[in-house]
């Protein structure tokens, strides 16, 4: 119950953060740029199963 409220208060105030200081397109750019990194980065290094 308490972790469930500490994610939502940690959700909202991250929102409020970047919606009101206009970083989430930064941020977004951010995460697409280290996504592809890190998807090519394991495609050439592929994990022994």
């Amino acid at each position: 119950m308490l972790t469930g409220i500490a994610a939502y208060l940690g959700v909202r105030f991250l929102m409020r953060y970047f919606e009101g200081h206009g970083k989430l397109a930064s941020f977004g750019i951010y995460c697409v740029l280290a996504g592809i990194f890190f998807l090519g980065w394991f495609m050439m290094h592929p994990q022994p199963v």
